[in-house]
């Protein structure tokens, strides 16, 4: 295409794709991520690095700043430094930080080696649920996004069943005999809920240990998988745990009970996290699942995942003022930072228009504005908006997550130069629910579109 085809507008393409370890190496325009954090990306219509025929190139990225004394922002990952306008969530009470690479770990109580027959009291206490969403390989139908749970105290062994170390765990065995084994002594199968509080600890860490993974930590001994409560062997085998496998309907899966822990050897980095869930028919053992028992009160049952919605759907209004904290909330948003704010109701009406449309919304499609959510598939739901700052527009996706102002960056594009009479809208639930557009019409040249990729990131792209 040749760059003359676009006087006056060079795009800044952001393609940040969330990974769990940090990075910040670039990306070139429209080029698949290989895992890493990536900073935004420069690129002009054509895909070249920086620069249009004719036109000023595009402004360097800010040095990255020293690390500053007040706590970073809990958005991830962040990777130019903040700007000088950036903010921080507001965290609900009893969370102090939030899990991201390089987070100092709890140490473990220091309960000593440990004896058969052994419980820890684990405190009641408020669990972050499953994981950051946006990240390569995560299943967001099995896991949610950071959902704050209040859990109650209760008492799980601190081995796998029969709890004692001078025994291997007992496994292949179904969970009906996981039961009758666990009420025999007096206890319970442990919740889904209870064994991830287990294994995350007070501050709801990625693994057992902390929030940076560490292979050789798996090679035997139970007690270099040890939880910040105390909890041994974390992430060793599958275990057993109570419960329904609903889907996101509600229903309960007759033939699949859930999971927690790791394949004893081959797992990895993903597989072993805490938040991981899987699921196996009841009526089988295995001899990579275990289980171990707990006893208290429990966690009302089931694990709740994701409800199914529309995929585009509208979200609630915002005035210039909540669009520039938003904005802010997002480090990978700093060419932006300065004067956001909400697009004049003009914008809207041309771009309606130029579709040939009279509504901004029906059943199942909106053009708008506003802010839409948009879920490409069960259970990613990312929160995408439009804005002008100065003489540039942009547009962002974001996922969201179950606590308030926090966001994760899916992909994000700035057009530099607009001019005062420009302006694009977003354009949901017309096509695929796969693709959310963008522009100053629906699917005319002067836009683009989000698109879900296989490998269940986001980009964005234009047509140009």
């Amino acid at each position: 295409m040749p760059r003359t085809a676009l006087p006056r507008r060079v795009w800044l393409l952001a393609l940040l794709l969330v990974s769990p370890a940090p990075g910040c190496s670039k990306a070139e325009p429209g080029a698949a991520a290989d895992g890493g954090d990536r900073p935004a990306a420069d690129a002009t219509a054509a895909g070249a690095s920086g620069e249009a025929s004719g036109e000023t190139a595009a402004a360097e990225l800010p040095p990255a700043e020293p690390p500053e004394e007040r706590p970073r922002p809990e958005t991830r990952p962040t990777p130019h430094g903040a700007s000088a306008f950036l903010v921080t969530p507001d965290l609900p009470e009893g969370i102090a930080s939030l899990p991201r690479p390089g987070r100092p770990p709890l140490e473990p109580p220091g309960l000593g080696p440990p004896v058969a027959g052994q419980a820890v009291e684990v405190p009641a206490g408020l669990a972050l649920l499953g994981s950051w969403p946006g990240t390569p390989g995560r299943d967001p139908v099995k896991e949610v996004d950071l959902v704050p749970t209040r859990v109650q105290a209760f008492a799980i062994d601190r081995l796998p069943y029969p709890g004692d170390p001078a025994q291997p765990p007992l496994t292949d065995v179904t969970r009906a005999e996981a039961e009758r084994k666990c009420a025999a002594a007096g206890k319970r199968l442990c919740t889904e809920v209870e064994w991830e509080y287990a294994c995350k600890g007070p501050q709801s860490q990625t693994w057992p240990y902390g929030d940076d993974y560490d292979a050789e930590r798996y090679a035997g001994d139970p007690a270099r998988l040890e939880s910040a409560f105390g909890v041994l062997g974390m992430g060793a085998l599958y275990e057993w745990t109570a419960g329904d496998w609903k889907d996101p309907r509600g229903t309960a899966a007759p033939n699949i009970a859930p999971l927690r822990g790791a394949h004893p050897q081959d797992g990895d980095a993903w597989t072993r996290r805490c938040a991981m869930r899987t699921g196996l028919d009841p009526a089988r053992g295995s001899p990579r699942t275990g289980f171990r028992c707990c006893s208290g009160q429990g966690y009302p049952l089931p694990y709740e995942v994701e409800p199914i919605r529309r995929a585009v759907r509208p979200a609630p209004l915002l005035n210039d003022a909540m669009l520039t904290r938003l904005v802010r909330l997002v480090p990978e948003l700093w060419r932006v930072h300065e004067a956001p704010r909400i697009q004049g109701e003009e914008v809207l009406t041309r771009a309606l228009l130029r579709s040939n449309r009279t509504e901004a919304s029906g059943v199942g499609f909106s053009i708008s504005i506003q802010p839409l959510y948009w879920m490409p598939r069960q259970g990613d739901d990312l929160l995408a908006f439009v804005g002008r700052s100065g003489e540039d527009v942009f547009t962002a996706a974001l996922y969201t997550t179950a606590l308030p102002e926090v966001y994760v960056h899916a992909a994000s594009l700035v057009l530099t130069g607009v001019g005062k009479d420009g302006g694009i809208a977003l354009f949901g639930g017309l096509r695929d629910r796969k693709l959310l557009g963008w522009g100053e019409c629906d699917d005319c040249r002067e836009g683009g579109s989000y698109e879900l990729q296989d490998d269940g990131t986001i980009r964005v792209g234009h047509r140009w």
